[in-house]
């Protein structure tokens, strides 16, 4: 027998306790009488699935070149330390590899001045799929004591996107959105302007960032954790 519910909601078809036992088949529902599911648009945009972070070890697993528990002096230009991120100073800066931010489940790198001046500490990471024409958003968590301490997006074609954290000590969730121009995209974390220029830095200042994610899309959804394993053969 069929399950009816009729107009002022009175339900016929039911055995005393429930639900008949056996399957759901044409029999039991009216034809045409289930219609494709209405999805929140709020709710569908968080759904993830697929390889999504198109940063290399974004959470900082990997560190192939040295331990960095202690903080190391940042030498030179462009120089890399932490896996696929280079690092770049033109104030005298350390760069520190952590524990971690306990919240996030995920270490962090942490950029810090040793001397007083006009200029910026940076570290970047350039991605390796073309990206042009297409919106991302770049997503991390930050904390730092300088306001000029952000996140930045950069492309071959002198486009700029960032987002600046408060300065307060705070870890602070930064995300920032940009349509790509070019082939070449870069993924910054800084102490600088939002065109990654100089900025009053004093010894102390820092900035420590988690969870790097690049995406496509204007959101920021999860981080996606990626094996230990797998994170390394991306390395390398």
């Amino acid at each position: 027998m069929a399950i009816v519910i009729n107009g002022s909601g009175t339900v016929t078809g039911l055995a005393v306790g429930g639900l008949p036992d056996g399957t759901v088949d044409d029999g039991t529902l009216a034809t045409d009488s289930v219609t494709a599911a209405k999805i929140p648009a709020a709710l569908e945009n968080t759904f993830v699935s697929g390889r999504k972070n198109m940063v290399i070890n974004g959470g900082f697993d990997v560190s192939q070149r040295g331990a960095y528990t202690s903080a190391t002096a940042i030498s030179g230009a462009d120089n890399y330390y932490l896996d696929r991120f280079n690092a770049y100073n033109t104030i005298a800066a350390t760069i520190q590899h952590s524990t971690g931010y306990p919240q996030t489940q995920s270490k962090t790198m942490k950029l810090a001045a040793t001397a007083t001046g006009s200029g910026y500490i940076r570290s970047m990471q350039q991605i390796e799929t073309d990206l042009t024409g297409y919106e991302v958003t770049l997503s991390a968590w930050v904390k730092s004591n300088n306001s000029n301490a952000r996140l930045l997006i950069h492309d071959g074609g002198w486009g700029d996107s960032s987002t600046a954290h408060t300065g307060g000590g705070s870890w602070e969730k930064l995300t920032t959105t940009f349509t790509v121009s070019s082939s070449t995209l870069k993924c910054t974390i800084l102490i600088g302007s939002s065109t990654h220029g100089a900025v009053s830095i004093s010894s102390g200042d820092y900035i420590e960032v988690s969870q790097v994610q690049l995406e496509i899309g204007d959101t920021a959804t999860d981080f996606e954790h990626r094996s230990y394993g797998e994170e390394l053969a991306l390395c390398q």
